[in-house]
């Protein structure tokens, strides 16, 4: 009888601890502790004040775990008063050999203990872990620590027992600052219309030239239309110019955002033999330029080309008759108009705000539109006695694209070049807009003090395309026939 009491017992926790497969072979479910910790996550940065670091809302910890197959498996969350601490997960009915794979996020929620419904950070696609998805959704709405993310993502082996998990940042603390807020009375919107002259050096070809040439804008015939003559400074070399009925291209002002737009593929009425030419805006890729419409930011009495500008040869090898890097700036002739301080500065950024993960390891990338960047303003009037206000934001790492601006009452008043700003996580960065002479400078650094910072000017990215090494060759350009 006692041996039959045994063998029950043996039969019931098998039953518990086992589980038979189709193929009859007997498949182990275990169980493992996780630790996950978010100590230590907020050291690599050096706040400009202790205040700027003070909690006021909840962390919530959410925590994915996929099995070896990238299915989710399991997945919860739990509470945090601030970005330290630690808690302990349970996983069981883990089987096999092979790992599974934990994905855990922390970041602010609106402090209810219950829902993230108000955050900077949402989480979608978590069936899958090919398809988990982090998208920053308003990375300055909120002050503190609102939009700072933790992460980690490790293996999990199913025989591991007791497993410690340390999250690390997924992002970059950039401080930015407006110094000199009160120093640039006296500017005021100029007209647009008028005469333009600007210095630049051709890249495309090797030992380019270097232009001084002047531009005219115009008034159109239709609301927003606007006429800019001789934007070719290579055309006007061989006497190619508006009065010639040549280097004439139609766009549209928006004063709203302050541009200036040429549609692509405007012919310049010149011709190399029988190829015509065309005023081109370009992006580069890989040493390439891709073709697309020349934007022209609109200052206090400035011009600034946001993009590549060049004249194509539209040959069967296809080159650039000049070709211009952004940042050509055109300075008006007629000067600038007397008025009030800007009412508005603020610094707009091209960043990225998506994260996936590719081998287990985050990759990042930018849902915003070639034209749409985020931006981060403030209104002198709110301080009438400071020159001297900054503001921070944690950003998703790579290149981030940079620049100031100033408005009067609503409309674009002057733009700075924009530069590019190469963010990694767990770094941090100062940007500085001297609102008297808008000019932007960035660093790598901390805010406590500009001779404390390690100071390194990002310049705009001009990459020469590989056509550089070209020497120029001996071209007829003439007006093309009717």
């Amino acid at each position: 009888m006692m041996k039959r009491i045994i063998l029950a017992a043996f039969a019931a926790a098998c039953l518990l601890a086992c589980q038979k497969t189709d193929g009859g072979g007997v498949v182990v479910r275990q169980s493992v502790d996780v630790t996950i910790r978010v100590n230590g996550v907020l050291s690599g940065y050096t706040p400009y004040r202790t205040s700027d670091f003070t909690m006021s809302d909840d962390v919530v910890v959410r925590y994915f775990l996929y099995d070896p197959s990238g299915k989710l498996f399991n997945d919860g969350q739990f509470f945090l008063s601030e970005f330290s601490g630690e808690q302990t997960v349970n996983f069981s009915d883990l089987s096999g050999s092979e790992n599974y794979t934990l994905a855990v996020f922390a970041y602010c929620v609106d402090g209810d203990n219950n829902t993230d419904s108000e955050s900077a950070y949402t989480i979608s696609g978590t069936s899958e872990l090919s398809t988990l998805t982090v998208t920053q959704e308003d990375e300055n709405a909120y002050t503190e620590l609102w939009s700072f993310l933790a992460y980690a993502m490790t293996p999990i082996s199913p025989s591991a027992g007791t497993v410690t998990v340390n999250l690390a940042s997924a992002v970059s603390l950039v401080y930015l600052s407006w110094d000199n807020i009160h120093a640039n009375k006296g500017g005021g919107p100029s007209s647009i219309y008028g005469d333009y002259t600007a210095t630049a050096k051709d890249i495309y070809w090797k030992d380019g030239e270097t232009f001084t040439w002047t531009i005219t804008v115009e008034e159109g015939s239709k609301s927003g239309e606007v006429i800019v003559k001789n934007l070719s400074p290579t055309l006007l070399k061989y006497d190619l110019d508006a009065d010639h009925n040549c280097n004439i291209f139609t766009g549209t002002y928006d004063e709203a955002s302050g541009t200036i737009v040429l549609p692509k593929n405007q012919k310049t009425g010149a011709s190399s033999g029988d190829d015509l030419i065309y005023l081109e805006g370009g992006r580069e890729d890989s040493g390439y330029i891709y073709f697309e419409d020349l934007v022209l930011a609109v200052g206090n009495g400035t011009l600034t080309t946001v993009n590549y500008m060049g004249t194509f040869i539209d040959s069967e090898d296809g080159e650039f008759l000049e070709l211009f890097a952004p940042g050509v700036v055109f300075t008006s002739t007629s000067g600038t108009s007397v008025g009030k301080e800007a009412s508005q500065y603020l610094m707009g950024y091209h960043n990225n705000d998506i994260m996936r993960f590719q081998n287990n390891q985050p990759v990042f990338s930018c849902s915003l539109g070639e034209i749409n960047n985020n931006t981060y303003s403030l209104t002198p009037s709110r301080y009438p006695n400071s020159n001297s206000i900054y503001g921070w934001v944690f950003l998703f790492p790579g290149d981030t694209r940079i620049f100031g601006r100033s408005l009067m009452d609503g409309a674009v008043y002057e733009t700075t070049p924009t530069q590019i700003l190469s963010l990694k996580a767990a770094k941090q960065y100062a940007i500085d807009l001297d609102c008297g002479s808008m000019e932007l400078k960035a660093w790598e650094g901390t805010l406590s003090g500009k001779s404390l910072l390690s100071k390194r000017s990002f310049q705009p990215t001009v990459p020469i395309p590989a056509s550089a090494d070209f020497s120029r060759p001996n071209l007829s350009i003439t007006k093309a026939s009717e």
